[in-house]
C-alpha cells in the first residue's frame, strides 16, 4: 500500500500557487526564453521586465515541481517536462497554462463551495453574464480562449482522425470548430474531403488566411453563424467536438435536433467528447468541474448521450475510444 502522510494533502493544496507559477512562466515566455541554453535568473528578469528577486523565487518553485533545473549563478535551465510550456513545442501546454492562469477565469473557482449548494454556474454568477457572453465583450479573453481550446483539440485530433471513418463521405461540417485545428488535419488526411467551419463571427477571424497558408483554402469555406439557431445544410458528416459538455442537455438537444433538420438520409454526427466511466478519473473529474464551475453543465457517460440522441430524433451506432481522453459517439438518423 502507498505511503500517505498529511504532505499528501498537502500537494494538492498547494495547487493555485503551483498552477499560478506556471501561468506566469507561461505568461511571461521563460521557456522560449531558456530554447537555447540556461539564462541566469537576472537576465529573464530583464528581458522580461519582471523584479529578478521576486521572478527567482517564482522559477524556484517551478524548479521544485520539475519545470526548470537551477544551477550556480542562479542560473535556471529547462527540462524535458518544462518544454511543453514552449512555443509552437508539440504538445504544448503553455496557451492553456495561460488561460487557466488569467484572473477572469481563475476566480469563479473561489465560489465554487456556492455553486455545490445551488448548482449554478460560478462563472455567471461572479461575471454578471455566461461564459461565451464574457468572451464576445472581451475579445483578448476570447483569443486566450480560443488558443487553449486549439492546444486541447490539437492534443487528441490525430488520435480522433485516426479514430474515425471518413470514407466515402464528400463533405465534413465541423460545427463549433473553433480555428479549425481538427478540420485541418481531416482535410490533410483525406486528400478528396471538403471542408465547412462553422462558428461565431469572431471566432472566424482571419481563419480562412490560416487555411491559405496551409493550402487548404480551396477545400475548406469558413461559415460564420450561431449553432444554437442553425447549422450549414449539405454535410455528409457532421462533427461536434467538445461542444455539447458545454450546454445544458435542453441546449445540448437542440444543438443536435439543429444538425438533424439539415442531415440527408445516409448522414451522419460524430460527437467528440471525454466519457465519465464508473471509477474515478483525474482528467474526467476535472474537466466535469471546469464545466460546472464556468458553464454550470457536465461531462456524460456514454448511455446519456445516447439519450440526448434519442430526444433528438438520433439514434447512436456505435461509441470509439479514440485516446485516453476523448471518445467519439456516432449517430444517425432515427428510422
Amino acid at each position: 500500500m502507498e505511503n500517505r502522510t498529511p504532505l499528501s494533502i498537502l500537494k494538492w493544496l498547494m495547487g493555485v500557487p503551483a498552477a499560478q507559477s506556471i501561468y506566469v512562466a507561461a505568461k511571461l515566455g521563460i521557456a522560449d526564453a531558456l530554447a537555447d541554453g540556461p539564462r541566469s535568473c537576472e537576465d529573464l528578469a530583464q528581458s522580461t521586465a519582471m523584479d529578478p528577486g521576486v521572478l527567482y523565487r517564482v522559477l524556484r518553485m517551478l524548479s521544485s515541481i520539475g519545470l526548470f533545473t537551477e544551477s550556480a549563478g542562479r542560473c535556471f535551465s529547462l527540462t524535458s517536462m518544462g518544454r511543453y510550456l514552449q512555443s509552437g513545442q508539440a504538445g504544448s501546454v503553455r496557451d492553456l497554462a495561460v488561460f487557466i492562469g488569467e484572473s477572469w477565469h481563475l476566480q469563479p473557482w473561489t465560489d465554487l463551495l456556492r455553486t455545490v449548494q445551488t448548482g449554478e454556474s460560478a462563472f455567471e454568477r461572479w461575471h454578471g453574464m455566461n461564459f461565451f457572453e464574457y468572451l464576445s465583450q472581451n475579445p483578448k479573453s476570447a483569443l486566450i480562449f480560443d488558443r487553449a481550446m486549439d492546444t486541447v483539440v490539437s492534443g487528441s485530433a490525430s488520435a480522433v482522425a485516426a479514430a474515425c471513418d471518413l470514407e466515402g463521405a464528400k463533405i465534413v461540417v465541423d460545427v463549433g470548430g473553433g480555428r479549425g485545428a481538427l478540420l485541418a488535419l481531416l482535410l490533410r488526411r483525406y486528400p478528396t474531403l471538403r471542408g465547412v467551419l462553422f462558428d461565431l463571427p469572431a471566432v472566424l477571424a482571419g481563419v480562412q488566411q490560416e487555411f491559405e497558408s496551409q493550402g487548404l483554402s480551396v477545400r475548406c469555406t469558413a461559415v460564420p453563424g450561431d449553432f444554437l439557431n442553425s447549422v450549414p445544410p449539405g454535410g455528409d458528416v457532421y462533427f461536434l467536438s467538445r461542444i455539447l459538455h458545454n450546454w445544458s442537455d435542453e441546449q445540448a438537444i437542440k444543438i443536435l435536433n439543429n444538425c438533424r433538420q439539415v442531415m440527408a438520409a445516409g448522414a451522419r454526427i460524430l460527437v467528440v467528447e471525454t466519457l465519465m466511466g464508473p471509477t474515478a478519473d483525474f482528467w474526467g473529474s476535472w474537466l466535469d468541474l471546469e464545466m460546472l464551475v464556468n458553464f454550470g453543465s457536465r461531462e456524460r457517460r456514454a448511455e446519456e448521450y445516447g439519450q440526448l440522441f434519442q430526444q433528438a430524433g438520433l439514434r447512436m451506432t456505435r461509441s470509439v475510444k479514440a485516446d485516453a481522453t476523448v471518445s467519439i459517439l456516432e449517430a444517425v438518423i432515427a428510422e
